[in-house]
This record gives C-alpha cells, sequence and structure tokens, in this order.
C-alpha cells in the first residue's frame, strides 16, 4: 500500500505555515455549520444538543477521511440544502417524523456508496450537462451568501410585500457585519496571506468589544455529548413500503 503523502515536504510547493493558515482559515469559515446545521434540524423536532456533537464528529470523521485515505486537502461536513431539505421537505412538507427521514437518509447514504464506488459515478459525471454542474455550484454560494447576509441581519423577509428586504443600517450587527466584509475585501485587494482568517478574528474582537452577539444564540455544553447517543440508530421502517419514503 503506498504511505500517505499529505504530509510530504517533497510535494510541490508544499510549506508548513501555508497549510497551517490554510487549514485555520478552512476551519474558521466552514465552523458556521456547527451552529446552522442544529438550528434547521431543531425545526425537524431534533434536539439542539444531540444534533450539535452529531454535526461536530461526522465532520471530524469526514474530514480525517479525506486526509489520510484520498489525501485531498478537502473539508467535508453535512451539507447545507440536504439539511434543509430533510427538515423543510421529508419532515415538515411530508409529515414523516425525523426518526423516519434519518432512515431514509441512511438508504441514500448506501445508494450514494454504490454509486462513489461503482463505474456509475463516471458514468453521470460524463452525462450531467457541464452548464447544470456550474450551475449546482454556484446555486450553493448564493444560498451560502444569502444566508450569511441574513445571520449578519443585512436582509432580512419581506414578509407578504416581497421575498426579501434590507435589515436595518443603525442596528450594531449590521455595522459590524458591513465592518468584516469591508475589512476582509481589504486584505484580499492586498493580498495579505490569510486574509479571510484574519478579517473573522477582526471582526469577532470587534463584536465582542460592542458586546454583539444574535439574538438566537443558544447554549451546548461538553457534557451534554452523552445526549449523542440517543440519536444514534433511531431508525423508523414504519413507511418502509410507503410512496412518500
Amino acid at each position: 500500500m503506498e504511505k500517505m503523502k499529505i504530509f510530504d515536504r517533497n510535494h510541490d510547493g508544499f510549506n508548513v505555515k501555508t497549510e497551517i493558515i490554510a487549514g485555520l482559515t478552512s476551519f474558521f469559515a466552514i465552523s458556521y455549520i456547527l451552529i446552522v446545521n442544529p438550528m434547521i434540524l431543531k425545526d425537524a423536532g431534533m434536539p439542539v444538543a444531540i444534533t450539535f456533537f452529531a454535526t461536530a464528529i461526522s465532520s471530524a470523521l469526514g474530514c480525517l477521511i479525506m486526509a489520510f485515505f484520498a489525501d485531498a486537502p478537502i473539508v467535508l461536513t453535512p451539507g447545507m440544502g440536504v439539511n434543509a431539505f430533510f427538515t423543510y421537505t421529508l419532515v415538515t412538507g411530508m409529515h414523516l417524523t425525523w426518526q423516519q427521514a434519518l432512515t431514509i437518509s441512511f438508504f441514500s447514504g448506501l445508494v450514494y456508496v454504490i454509486v462513489a464506488f461503482t463505474k456509475l459515478s463516471q458514468i453521470l459525471s460524463e452525462k450531467i450537462p457541464l452548464n447544470l454542474k456550474k450551475g449546482i455550484t454556484v446555486g450553493i454560494g448564493l444560498f451560502l451568501v444569502e444566508l450569511g447576509l441574513e445571520k449578519a441581519e443585512i436582509i432580512k423577509s419581506g414578509g407578504s410585500r416581497s421575498l426579501l428586504s434590507f435589515g436595518s443600517i443603525t442596528d450594531p450587527a449590521t455595522i459590524v457585519a458591513f465592518i468584516g466584509i469591508i475589512i476582509c475585501l481589504f486584505l484580499m485587494v492586498k493580498k495579505v496571506p490569510g486574509d479571510f482568517l484574519i478579517g473573522i478574528i477582526i471582526t469577532t474582537i470587534i463584536a465582542k468589544i460592542f458586546g454583539v452577539k444574535s439574538s438566537s444564540a443558544t447554549t451546548v455544553s461538553i457534557s451534554d455529548i452523552g445526549q449523542f447517543t440517543h440519536a444514534l440508530f433511531q431508525f423508523d421502517f414504519n413507511n418502509f413500503f410507503n410512496t412518500k419514503f
């Protein structure tokens, strides 16, 4: 078996400082999933403490698998959009329990594994039009941008008048968000190494100084990790032969 080369100094362009900055930047850029994923799954009836640790543990395992088996610098976490489908389509829309939706996710995962480890993945990759692939990537990106702007309270629901509307420019959270965007853009234009990471840190310090925090913030303690086991293998096969399943 070939040795893993992820830490091989002979790799072209390998630099310890660059790798550390890239890793930290990736972590802080993706760490929002630790909060957003549980908040979305909370609407499906799943306890926040359970889904928080499930998100953290599955993300860690995914990243380790990518590092030591795929030898690829790719971060794996639960997918945005898939969690919304789980909550708002399967549970809210189709009136399934989260246990039944979890069962559907399990079987979907099995199908995905079969596709990934057979020629089906190559066949599907070749058959899906390039424009559709790019469209999916852009769509996910825009979804994350919209989510970030909403959490920063720069935009909000327009209610019955429109889909979206602008937030209050006088709101402290919105002001800090704008400051953070400007800092990150400035550092990026100046091509400062670790620009995004530095911008996140500076913006976090500013928010801390002025006491700015989300009104929907929740607290999870490390002592709650025992609750994680309550969600393991909680499958419900009652609707297995149902059309909805």
